[in-house]
């Protein structure tokens, strides 16, 4: 139990992610593998977390006794869910199921940034749905952890550069300390994450679904 011993300055991820492997998974099971790495990483029983959101409205864990909240964020989809958290920096986290069929350049041109829209144009057509799908992870995690959802303007910022790599462009973060990382599974998955630290650790943790919560 307990987050792992950190550096000086260093954020530390938690990242929990399960394959359901049937449909989308429901909001239950999301919750519920969000409270138990909260439960499992920080201590307490499972319903002894209280989920809200911050100022900026982006969501945070409140234990009774706890002064500081803990950053965290869930999200779901067909057949998986993840979740992660941070004591120390806001964190965002998406989870998507790989689509072939996906990154015809219509949902791109509608919310990427033209550097984006660049370096998708530049896959050949076996890595397009690939990495139309890292983008799109990695911008719904940015925001995420903004806390501002789709309020922000999604083609105003960039979260890849050359080559589809994570690389974050926001003029209006201009300065401020972002990561950004993203993760294929082999269960045909694509995990983003974005975190409001430089160079944070991260700690990934598979869980086994059982049968009664998905």
């Amino acid at each position: 139990m307990g987050l792992e011993q950190k550096r000086a300055g260093e954020a530390i991820v938690e990242v929990a992610f399960a394959v359901t492997g049937k449909g989308r998974a429901l909001p239950a099971f999301s919750n519920l593998l969000l409270r138990g790495l909260l439960a499992d990483r920080m201590g307490g029983a499972l319903d002894a977390w209280t989920i809200s959101h911050d100022g900026l409205g982006a969501p945070i864990a409140l234990f009774e006794g706890r002064q500081a909240p803990v950053h965290v964020s869930l999200s779901r989809t067909e057949g998986a869910a993840a979740a992660c958290l941070s004591t120390e920096a806001p964190v965002g986290i998406d989870i998507e199921a790989l689509q072939p069929k996906t990154g015809d350049g219509e949902l791109a041109g509608l919310f990427f940034s033209a550097g984006e829209r660049q370096a998708l144009s530049e896959q050949s057509p076996e890595t397009m749905a690939a990495s139309f799908f890292r983008i799109w992870t990695l911008k719904e995690a940015y925001i995420k952890a903004r806390g501002l959802g789709f309020g922000i303007d999604l083609p105003s910022f960039s979260v890849v550069g050359p080559g589809v790599l994570p690389a974050l462009d926001d003029p209006a973060q201009a300065g401020a300390p972002w990561s950004l990382s993203s993760l294929s599974l082999p269960s045909g998955h694509v995990i983003g994450l974005a975190v409001a630290a430089v160079s944070p650790r991260l700690s990934l943790r598979p869980v086994m679904p059982s049968a009664a919560s998905v």
